[in-house]
């Protein structure tokens, strides 16, 4: 597998997993990662119907998200697996104390991404902030 068709596969699976998060279908998410998967921060294992679980209550959260991707980079493209990162940007806004309150935050998607029942999916996204929580 060439790193471009690589790089088109990462970016529809991020893009698709963005534009549902934004556009309050984040219970569809689910969807675009493989049954055992890894996801968030820590990287922690969880399955995909915990995962769906998670995005499922996130849709009924009183804010609004805008997730901008960019530099696509795959380190390594095979027909079994694919490893690339983006850079994010995630602009979130909501309610704190009655006050609107905007914040952002910058970092990276790191992504493994492996074809599973046929179809290319994420089979684990690091989240890696610019600054660290905390």
């Amino acid at each position: 597998m060439s790193k471009r068709d690589a790089r088109e596969i990462v970016e529809t699976l991020c893009t698709e997993f963005a534009w549902r998060l934004d556009h309050g279908k984040a219970s569809e998410a689910a969807s675009l990662f493989c049954e055992t998967m890894l996801f968030g921060l820590s990287g922690s294992q969880v399955g995909r119907g915990a995962f769906e679980e998670e995005m499922a209550s996130r849709a009924s959260l009183p804010f609004a998200a805008k997730h901008y991707l960019s530099n696509c980079r795959v380190a390594h493209a095979a027909p079994a697996e694919i490893e690339a990162s983006l850079a994010v940007l995630i602009c979130k806004s909501e309610l704190i104390d009655g006050e609107p309150r905007l914040t952002t935050i910058c970092g990276d998607w790191e992504i493994r991404a492996r074809p599973e029942e046929g179809e290319w999916r994420i089979a684990s996204l690091a989240i890696v902030p610019l600054v660290p929580p905390g």
